[in-house]
């Protein structure tokens, strides 16, 4: 252990070897404070398993947790170690091992400068576990309320934080420590925020209110007389935002502590049967993603089976690092052609927030025998030798008219594979002239405009929901000159005069003045959604019909 009697930043460390994991539940700590550790390793272990013989040196140990949890990916054993450092300065958390797994130790930062003003019967403190994280990275932010006394009436604010997703992490945990000879009462709350824009982050400042009751009232248990109010905040947090990793784009970025992708088949056989449809069930899990930011799998194209792709529910836990989100999807194959066959590999590009490297997670590809399908083949049976009735004497018959027969007549007709293929001949060119025809040619282009078109109105959703009025003003621009072609639109205020609606005008008049201020006031993303949506709705265009197909007539005049 190496002492340094000057302030220094502590860093959460938190290490993963194999199967085996430790983290500390915060950044600084106080030279009376107590530090307390989560240990997991997956399966059932007995506590004594854990060997903490190399913290005993340097620390002092006041108590150990151990449970079994049961998770989707089976059980794992915790152990929660409160303890207390014996020096001050940068401190040293040892390896830990249990059975052949173990960590590596890490550094935590302990001084007399983290340590709570003992003269305050309400302390309010924040930290978060990372001080620089890429966008949509989850970031843990933790409130640490700390009370002696009977305290009332207690209001903690939440976070508001603009351009970020923030969730509350469960319920709040409270203990008790006893830091410099005094108790305190300890409640811990936890947010994990997921930034959506590179940049500065800053978590303003957060609140507590309440009322203290003094000592004789509570000892007494009167409600008659006044209580102390109390008040306070704790400081704001700011955090660099760094952009997308480089090699990934917007649609495919996926972040995690942990990612992995897994499969599972409805039948353990390795044979195929032509035309019986075979499920794969795959189950993609990350640590540290909310469930809408999982990656999103599509069904390959392939000329030896006919695939469908079926997503299922997203499942999101908690556990000691933040969120945990899964979720399954049914991919079916249905065999098309007999012999050998492969199935292509399932690649998810992913970036390790704990290694900061670029990562994937596969499914190998696999090769299986396709079975022709099960045909009963039966024996034709052999008939018998007819039995021939007596030879009788043949009478004179008088002759009659003759008729032609269809078999007759057959003889000249074409025969069946000929007509079949000069309907098909027939059917392939009315099928390109009505391909070819103006009609058609309008109504794909049509198409591809709606499709554009949709597009666009997807991306000003998202800036509206995120706040985002730079992107919102493109995605317009864009948006309106692919409705309208003819118009060329240059600004917001073009598009306003065009479609002639008051309050989208008052809208768009926001949105221009808040591209040039900091501080963007009457202006909501929510709001101005709900306005355009209602006016394209009376301004789309109608959708021209599919066009009829004209054949030839039958009788020319």
């Amino acid at each position: 252990m190496v002492k340094y009697p000057l302030l220094l930043i502590a860093v959460l460390f938190s290490n993963v070897v194999a199967a085996l994991s430790v983290q500390a539940d915060k950044q600084q700590y106080g030279a009376k404070e107590a530090i307390t550790l989560h240990i997991q390793a997956d399966g059932k272990h007995a506590q004594e398993a854990l060997d903490l013989t190399p913290i005993n040196a340097d620390f002092q140990r006041f108590s150990v947790d151990f449970a079994h949890t049961q998770t989707a990916t089976g059980w794992h054993s915790v152990w929660t170690l409160v303890l207390r450092a014996k020096q001050v300065g940068e401190v040293t958390i040892p390896a830990l091992s249990v059975g052949t797994a173990q960590t590596q130790a890490f550094n935590l930062d302990v001084s007399s400068a983290f340590d709570l003003d003992q003269t305050r019967d309400v302390i309010l403190k924040t930290t978060v576990d990372k001080s620089t994280a890429y966008v949509e990275e989850q970031v843990i932010f933790t409130q640490w309320l700390y009370q002696r006394g009977h305290v009332t009436e207690g209001l903690l604010s939440e976070p508001r934080v603009p351009h970020a997703i923030v969730k509350r992490l469960g319920n709040d945990t409270t203990r008790h420590e006893k830091i410099g000879g005094i108790s305190y009462q300890l409640i811990k709350r936890r947010y994990a925020i997921f930034p959506q824009r590179a940049g500065s982050l800053v978590i303003p400042k957060t609140h507590f209110s309440g009322r203290l009751a003094h000592r004789n009232d509570v000892l007494s248990q009167s409600i008659l007389r006044a209580k102390t109010k109390l008040t306070m905040q704790a400081a704001a947090i700011k955090i660099t935002i760094l952009p997308i990793a480089e090699g990934f784009t917007v649609d495919n970025w996926v972040i995690a502590s942990e990612l992995s992708v897994s499969s599972e088949w409805d039948d353990a056989t390795d044979t195929f049967t032509l035309g019986v449809p075979r499920v794969q069930t795959l189950t993609v899990r990350a640590h540290g993603l909310l469930a809408t930011q999982l990656p999103k799998l599509s069904a390959p194209l392939l000329l030896a089976f006919k695939t469908y792709l079926e997503s299922g529910q997203s499942e999101v836990h908690e556990d000691a690092h933040g969120l945990v989100s899964e979720k399954h999807y049914r991919m079916t194959y249905i065999p098309l052609r007999q012999g050998v066959q492969s199935i292509p590999e399932v690649r998810i590009p992913w970036w390790n927030s704990h290694t900061q490297q670029a990562q994937i997670a596969r499914i190998e590809a696999i090769t299986r025998t396709v079975l022709p399908g099960n045909i009963v083949h039966q024996k034709t049976p052999v008939p018998s030798r007819p039995v021939l009735p007596p030879v009788l004497p043949v009478k004179p018959v008088k002759p009659q008219a003759t008729y032609r027969t269809w078999s007759d007549i057959s003889d000249y007709l074409p025969s069946l594979d000929t007509v079949l293929i000069a309907l098909g001949i027939l059917w392939a060119v009315l099928k390109t002239r009505t391909w070819m025809s103006p009609e058609h040619k309008r109504y794909r282009m049509h198409e591809v405009k709606e499709k554009v078109v949709t597009r666009f109105m997807y991306n000003i959703k998202k800036g509206c929901q995120t706040e985002d009025n730079h992107y919102v003003y493109h995605q317009m621009l864009a948006w309106a000159n692919s409705q309208w072609p003819t118009q060329h639109f240059a600004n917001l205020t073009h598009i306003a005069r065009y479609l002639k609606d008051p309050e989208l005008n008052r809208k768009i008049e926001k949105l221009n003045r808040s591209r040039f201020q900091k501080i963007q006031p009457g202006w909501h993303g929510a709001s101005f959604w709900r306005v355009l949506k209602m006016v394209m709705k009376q301004k789309k265009p109608p959708a021209p019909k599919n066009p009829p197909v004209h054949l030839p007539t039958l009788y020319r005049q």
